[in-house]
C-alpha cells in the first residue's frame, strides 16, 4: 500500500523538479536561477552556480582549496 501510494505521489511531483545544472541534485522548491551565456539555468543553491562557472570558465582548475579557505575566512567575520 505505501509503494502504490510512493509512487502515486512522485508521478505528481515529479514534473514540477528541477535539476541542478551543477551537481544534479533535484530541487522541488527554491533553488537558485542564473542566466549564464544567456541561458536561464537552475541550480540548488548560489555556490553551486558559482562552481559551475568555475568550472566552465575554461580556467585550469588551480588553487581551489585556497578559493575555498578564502571564502570560508570571510564567513567567520
Amino acid at each position: 500500500m505505501f509503494r502504490r501510494f510512493s509512487a502515486l505521489i512522485s508521478v505528481a511531483i515529479e514534473p514540477s523538479l528541477e535539476v541542478c545544472a551543477n551537481c544534479g541534485c533535484k530541487v522541488y522548491e527554491g533553488g537558485h536561477r542564473e542566466v549564464i551565456n544567456g541561458k536561464e539555468m537552475a541550480f540548488c543553491c548560489v555556490h553551486c552556480a558559482e562552481s559551475y562557472k568555475y568550472e566552465t570558465s575554461g580556467k585550469q582548475v588551480k588553487q581551489e582549496n585556497d578559493l575555498w579557505e578564502q571564502r570560508s575566512f570571510k564567513a567567520c567575520y
